[in-house]
Protein backbone atom coordinates (compact mmCIF):
# COMPACT_ATOMS: atom_id res chain seq x y z
CA UNK A 1 0.00 0.00 0.00
CA UNK A 2 0.94 3.62 -0.60
CA UNK A 3 2.64 5.45 2.36
CA UNK A 4 1.73 9.17 2.58
CA UNK A 5 4.50 11.98 2.09
CA UNK A 6 5.00 13.69 4.50
CA UNK A 7 3.94 17.62 4.34
CA UNK A 8 6.26 19.89 4.28
CA UNK A 9 6.37 23.51 4.44
CA UNK A 10 8.20 25.65 1.89
CA UNK A 11 10.75 28.48 3.35
CA UNK A 12 11.65 30.55 0.65
CA UNK A 13 15.57 31.51 1.38
CA UNK A 14 16.43 35.40 2.02
CA UNK A 15 17.60 36.97 -0.94
CA UNK A 16 19.86 39.30 1.25
CA UNK A 17 21.52 36.61 3.42
CA UNK A 18 22.10 34.64 0.11
CA UNK A 19 23.82 38.06 -1.27
CA UNK A 20 25.48 38.61 1.73
CA UNK A 21 27.04 34.88 2.25
CA UNK A 22 28.26 35.54 -1.55
CA UNK A 23 30.02 39.05 -0.65
CA UNK A 24 31.78 37.80 2.10
CA UNK A 25 32.57 34.31 0.24
CA UNK A 26 34.29 36.38 -2.80
CA UNK A 27 38.23 36.42 -2.76
CA UNK A 28 40.34 38.44 -1.14
CA UNK A 29 41.94 39.19 -4.72
CA UNK A 30 38.73 41.05 -6.15
CA UNK A 31 38.53 43.07 -3.40
CA UNK A 32 39.89 46.43 -4.64
CA UNK A 33 37.92 45.88 -7.90
CA UNK A 34 34.55 45.46 -5.87
CA UNK A 35 35.48 48.98 -4.08
CA UNK A 36 35.89 50.33 -7.22
CA UNK A 37 32.70 49.24 -8.67
CA UNK A 38 31.22 50.65 -5.47
CA UNK A 39 32.73 53.99 -6.26
CA UNK A 40 31.89 53.98 -9.81
CA UNK A 41 28.17 53.17 -8.79
CA UNK A 42 28.32 56.06 -6.25
CA UNK A 43 30.07 58.55 -8.71
CA UNK A 44 26.85 57.73 -11.35
CA UNK A 45 24.48 58.15 -9.03
CA UNK A 46 25.43 61.50 -7.75
CA UNK A 47 26.44 62.83 -11.69
CA UNK A 48 22.75 61.63 -12.09
CA UNK A 49 23.58 59.10 -14.78
CA UNK A 50 21.77 56.52 -13.21
CA UNK A 51 18.71 58.34 -13.42
CA UNK A 52 19.16 59.66 -17.09
CA UNK A 53 19.50 55.31 -17.88
CA UNK A 54 16.49 54.56 -15.64
CA UNK A 55 14.64 57.44 -17.68
CA UNK A 56 15.58 55.98 -20.59
CA UNK A 57 15.08 52.34 -20.33
CA UNK A 58 11.73 53.51 -19.33
CA UNK A 59 10.75 55.40 -22.46
CA UNK A 60 12.78 53.33 -24.63
CA UNK A 61 9.79 52.45 -27.11
CA UNK A 62 9.74 56.41 -27.65
CA UNK A 63 13.04 57.13 -28.13
CA UNK A 64 13.53 53.85 -30.86
CA UNK A 65 10.08 55.02 -32.43
CA UNK A 66 11.50 59.18 -32.64
CA UNK A 67 15.28 57.86 -33.92
CA UNK A 68 13.58 55.57 -36.48
CA UNK A 69 11.80 58.49 -37.50
CA UNK A 70 14.82 60.98 -37.90
CA UNK A 71 16.88 58.37 -39.56
CA UNK A 72 13.96 57.19 -42.14
CA UNK A 73 14.19 61.42 -43.49
CA UNK A 74 15.49 61.12 -47.07
CA UNK A 75 18.76 63.49 -45.70
CA UNK A 76 19.66 61.47 -43.02
CA UNK A 77 19.43 58.55 -45.37
CA UNK A 78 21.63 60.14 -48.22
CA UNK A 79 23.77 61.35 -45.08
CA UNK A 80 24.21 57.88 -43.98
CA UNK A 81 24.58 56.75 -47.70
CA UNK A 82 27.58 59.22 -47.71
CA UNK A 83 29.32 58.51 -44.71
CA UNK A 84 29.35 55.01 -46.22
CA UNK A 85 30.96 55.61 -48.98
CA UNK A 86 33.72 57.97 -47.30
CA UNK A 87 34.16 55.46 -45.14
CA UNK A 88 34.95 53.29 -48.17
CA UNK A 89 37.00 55.93 -49.88
CA UNK A 90 39.25 56.28 -46.79
CA UNK A 91 39.64 52.50 -46.32
CA UNK A 92 41.04 52.59 -49.82
CA UNK A 93 43.79 54.79 -49.01
CA UNK A 94 46.94 53.67 -48.83
CA UNK A 95 48.87 53.51 -45.18
CA UNK A 96 51.70 54.68 -46.56
CA UNK A 97 52.11 57.18 -49.13
CA UNK A 98 55.08 56.86 -51.97
CA UNK A 99 57.00 59.92 -51.30
CA UNK A 100 59.04 59.34 -54.60
CA UNK A 101 62.52 59.25 -52.37
CA UNK A 102 63.26 55.80 -53.17
CA UNK A 103 65.22 55.24 -50.42
CA UNK A 104 67.43 58.08 -50.61
CA UNK A 105 67.31 59.51 -46.60
CA UNK A 106 69.05 62.81 -46.91
CA UNK A 107 66.19 63.92 -49.43
CA UNK A 108 63.54 62.07 -47.38
CA UNK A 109 63.70 65.21 -44.91
CA UNK A 110 64.07 67.50 -47.17
CA UNK A 111 60.83 69.47 -48.30
CA UNK A 112 59.92 68.85 -51.95
CA UNK A 113 60.85 71.62 -54.41
CA UNK A 114 57.75 73.31 -56.43
CA UNK A 115 58.79 71.36 -59.32
CA UNK A 116 57.85 68.25 -57.87
CA UNK A 117 54.74 69.34 -56.08
CA UNK A 118 53.75 70.78 -59.86
CA UNK A 119 54.90 67.11 -61.71
CA UNK A 120 52.62 65.33 -58.68
CA UNK A 121 49.71 67.65 -59.10
CA UNK A 122 49.75 66.88 -62.64
CA UNK A 123 48.86 62.98 -62.13
CA UNK A 124 45.13 62.21 -62.83
CA UNK A 125 44.71 60.59 -59.64
CA UNK A 126 45.73 64.29 -57.86
CA UNK A 127 44.01 66.02 -59.90
CA UNK A 128 40.64 64.11 -59.58
CA UNK A 129 41.35 65.26 -55.59
CA UNK A 130 41.77 68.55 -56.24
CA UNK A 131 38.37 68.96 -58.47
CA UNK A 132 37.01 66.99 -55.09
CA UNK A 133 38.34 69.72 -52.53
CA UNK A 134 37.63 72.56 -54.83
CA UNK A 135 33.97 71.44 -54.91
CA UNK A 136 33.74 71.05 -51.08
CA UNK A 137 35.27 74.12 -50.79
CA UNK A 138 32.29 75.99 -53.09
CA UNK A 139 29.72 73.68 -51.36
CA UNK A 140 30.81 75.49 -47.89
CA UNK A 141 31.55 78.79 -49.29
CA UNK A 142 27.68 78.64 -51.01
CA UNK A 143 26.05 77.41 -47.63
CA UNK A 144 28.03 80.37 -45.35
CA UNK A 145 26.74 83.01 -47.86
CA UNK A 146 24.04 85.22 -45.85
CA UNK A 147 20.96 84.30 -47.91
CA UNK A 148 18.27 87.07 -48.77
CA UNK A 149 14.66 87.44 -47.48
Amino acid sequence: MAKPVAYRVFTPPDAREELKRKIDEAPAEHADAILSGYRLLEQAHESGTLELLRGALAAQDSIINHVVGLVSQPEMVNGLRNLIVLGKVLGNIPQTLETGTHGDDKRKHAPPSLFTLASRMNTPDARRGIVLAVGLLAALGASAHPRKK
